[in-house]
């Protein structure tokens, strides 16, 4: 539940549009941003306050725009978070501002808690958002290409943490849970396969260890994703 107010108090607050086309002034309405909504309830999609898992999140929604369309507005899906400007204040608080990371990493370099390191990135991009909102983000349109689907599931087998930013299980199914629920969230088509294969995975958890996540955090990416059932994946 939103405790604090991501609106500023000025003209340029805008009405919650369709899922289509970004307006004008839409770049100030927080409520049309998937990166806000898991900020503020980061129980619900993530399981655990964490960063890292909020990157593996927003890599998936991000996926599926990549495939599915990608003229689809970015800034949607990340908010401030996709603005470099914001992230480095992150990186420079670990003394190494030039290492090529951004806040996911940054924040766990700085802080033990996970907890109090994703209160501060949701307080920071809170205060970052009534001052730009995501105006500062590139939301250059990338070319679809058909190959990208064909080849995704075997990309996301031979190198998963590419994809997840992480080698664990839980990174994966915060991808792949960012992919399916963000996804819809957004609006975004639908990726053939993708929901069958999420499904086969939960299924197998479930006759296994009772839910449809723990598996996710007993078992290897690689007996995972065998479980999806994938055409010439084994």
């Amino acid at each position: 539940m939103r405790s604090l107010t991501w609106f500023s108090n000025d003209s340029r607050q805008a009405r919650i549009s369709d899922n289509a086309a970004v307006k004008p002034g839409d770049e100030y309405n927080p409520d049309l941003c998937l990166a806000y909504k898991v900020l503020d309830e980061p129980d619900a999609y993530l399981g655990v306050p964490s960063t890292a898992y909020l990157r593996s999140y927003l890599s998936g929604a991000e996926m599926r725009r990549l495939i599915v369309d990608p003229e689809f507005c970015y800034a949607r899906i990340v908010g401030v978070l996709g603005d470099p400007n914001f992230s480095q204040q992150f990186v420079d608080a670990t003394n190494h501002p030039k290492l090529t990371i951004a806040y996911a990493s940054a924040l766990q370099f700085t802080d033990f808690s996970l907890a109090d390191g994703f209160a501060k990135l949701r307080q920071a991009a809170i205060g970052w958002h009534r001052r730009y909102g995501w105006a500062n983000v590139e939301n250059e349109p990338a070319q679809r290409d058909d190959r990208l689907l064909e080849e995704f599931w075997e990309n996301l087998v031979k190198r998963t943490a590419m994809y997840t930013g992480g080698a664990d299980g839980w990174s994966l199914f915060c991808f792949l849970n960012g992919m399916t629920q963000g996804g819809d969230w957004l609006g975004l088509d639908e990726v053939p396969g993708l929901s069958d294969a999420f499904d086969k995975i939960q299924g197998r958890s479930r006759k296994h260890y009772g839910t449809g996540f723990a598996a996710f955090r007993f078992c290897s990416t690689g007996e995972l994703l065998g479980w999806a059932g994938l055409p010439g994946i084994d």
